[in-house]
C-alpha cells in the first residue's frame, strides 16, 4: 500500500485533512502506560482547579457582600490537619497559586512525555542488540535539545523525519498554555 506524504505514519483524521491523531496500531505497554499516567495528571489538575474557581468564587461573593474582611479568621481543613490564619494572610499566600498549579500540571506532563519516551526508545535499543540500551537511551533523551532527540533517533534506527519534516507535521496544531 502507497504511503500518503502528508500522513506518512497512516494516522487517522480527526477531521478531513487533519489534523491526524491516534496512528492504526494496537495500544503497546508503553503507550497505554502513558496515556494512563497522563490522564491522572490531568484529571488532578482538573478537580484540583475545579474545586478552587468554585471555593474562589464563594470567597469573592463573600467579600464583595462584605461579610469577611482581610481580618477575618480562616481555617482549611484537609482531613486531621488544619491551617489557621485571617483571610489578607490567605489571600496574598495562595493568589498564585493557580499559576503555580498550571505550571507544575505542565511539568508533570511533560516529564510523563518524556518518560514515555525513554521507555520507547530503552526498548528498541535493545530490540537492535545494543549492549547498555538504558545508558544508550539516556545519552539521547537527557543530553539533547528536542531537534537534537528527533535526530538522533531517526539516524540510529534509520527513519526518515528530520527537523523539516518534523517541524511541518506539528506546524499547525496550537499549543494554548496558560
Amino acid at each position: 500500500m502507497k504511503k500518503n506524504p502528508d500522513n506518512p505514519f497512516g494516522m487517522k483524521d480527526l477531521a478531513p485533512g487533519g489534523p491526524f491523531t491516534l496512528g492504526p496500531e494496537l495500544c503497546t505497554h508503553w503507550k497505554k502506560e502513558y496515556l494512563r499516567r497522563g490522564n491522572r495528571i490531568l484529571a488532578s489538575y482538573s478537580m484540583a482547579l475545579c474545586y478552587t474557581n468554585i471555593g474562589n468564587q464563594h470567597v469573592t461573593s463573600l467579600e464583595a457582600n462584605k461579610k469577611i474582611n482581610i481580618y477575618t479568621p480562616f481555617r482549611l481543613g484537609i482531613g486531621k490537619r488544619f491551617m489557621q490564619c485571617n483571610y489578607g494572610l490567605l489571600k496574598t499566600t495562595y493568589d498564585e497559586a493557580v499559576k503555580q498549579l498550571s505550571n507544575q500540571a505542565f511539568l508533570m506532563v511533560y516529564g510523563n512525555l518524556e518518560a514515555y519516551l525513554v521507555d520507547v526508545v530503552n526498548e528498541a535499543f535493545a530490540n537492535v542488540g545494543s549492549s547498555d540500551p538504558s545508558q544508550d537511551a539516556v545519552n539521547i533523551m537527557a543530553r539533547t535539545k528536542w531537534e537534537g532527540k528527533i535526530d538522533s533517533i531517526c539516524q540510529r534506527f534509520s527513519m526518515k523525519l528530520g527537523k523539516r519534516q518534523f517541524a511541518d507535521r506539528f506546524c499547525d496544531i496550537k499549543m494554548e498554555f496558560l
